[in-house]
């Protein structure tokens, strides 16, 4: 500690014993005792950290509620996020099992599927599109030759027995 500087509980005693002197010399003179004054001072001050304690104390009550409804919201979240979890576990393992369900359905139809078209005598893909081809250019051809064979000659055989039967005139 250097000279000249005080801190703490030592400044505050220092001051209240120069307060003490100075009141004794100076109280005869004014007729006001300085005693009197700090004494109302110090009560003055007493009573607003008191007043400021009380503050303190409501607004620590204040923010120990706040802090445990944010702990209980957060105790809340934990469980909800517990059970999602149990849930996204539990469906990643229905999902794997469904999927292996599907490869072996697949494997047991793609055979199936085969076997079953032989026995009933099925076309496969392609012969189906083939047939419809093959069937769609016939009948293209079928339809020109039909159109010219009646232009060129079986419009009137077919008028003429029309006319015997006596459908046509």
């Amino acid at each position: 500690m250097r000279a000249g500087n005080f801190s703490g509980p030592t400044t505050i005693v220092l001051t209240r014993a120069m307060a003490k002197i100075l009141a004794a010399s100076f109280s005869g003179a004014i007729g006001i005792s300085i005693d009197e004054v700090l004494v109302k001072k110090e009560t003055r001050d007493i009573d607003s950290r008191i007043a400021k304690i009380e503050t303190a104390r409501e607004n620590l009550l204040e923010a120990i509620s706040a802090i445990d409804e944010i702990k209980a919201t957060a105790e809340e979240n934990k469980r909800e996020l517990a059970e999602l979890q149990k849930s996204v576990t539990k469906i990643g393992k229905q999902k794997e099992e469904l999927t292996q369900d599907r490869k072996l359905l697949v494997q047991l139809t793609g055979a199936e599927k085969d076997r079953l078209r032989r026995m009933l005598g099925a076309p496969t893909r392609f012969q189906s599109i083939a047939t419809t081809v093959v069937s769609f250019i016939v009948g293209g051809v079928a339809s020109w030759l039909l159109t010219y064979a009646y232009d060129f000659g079986i419009k009137e055989w077919i008028h003429g027995l029309l006319v015997s039967v006596g459908l046509a005139t």
